[in-house]
């Protein structure tokens, strides 16, 4: 039974890496393509226009799975991770100013910003959602 469990552990490790670095690319390619081909995806929802509630759910997304990532794999490097995330997301947008079919919006930098802080809070909600069920148990159960 044991090992079956850490089976599956290993497993959702893995799968949270490939979720990381899957949206890591997907953001990176969707900065870059040319606006008309965003459009035919993002004008069906009017709600979305300008592009920021994308923004804000991708780096949420995006910060959630790398504190899950760091937690998993790293132990100690949610810092440098949050940091890799917004220079990541300051570069792409810093490259759609050279980009012709693109436009630099300082705007989506913000909503970039908005998306960690959001994540940052949803992983600390979890981390004290598990150091509480951990503290139930401990005191359910003294040694």
């Amino acid at each position: 039974m044991r090992i079956m469990s850490v089976y599956i552990k290993i497993q959702k490790m893995k799968l949270i890496r490939f979720l990381f670095f899957f949206l890591i690319i997907s953001i990176g390619i969707l900065s870059v393509i040319p606006d008309t081909a965003q459009r035919k995806i993002t004008n069906s929802f009017d709600l979305f226009s300008g592009g920021y509630i994308f923004h804000i759910l991708a780096y949420a997304v995006l910060c959630l799975l790398g504190m899950f990532n760091a937690e998993l794999y790293l132990k100690e490097f949610h810092a440098r991770i949050l940091g890799l995330i917004l220079i990541y997301g300051a570069i792409l947008e810093l490259t759609q100013y050279f980009l012709p079919y693109r436009t630099f919006n300082p705007r989506d930098i913000l909503a970039n910003l908005i998306g960690v802080a959001i994540g940052c809070l949803l992983f600390a909600a979890y981390l004290l959602l598990i150091l509480n069920r951990k503290r139930r148990l401990n005191a359910s159960y003294p040694d």
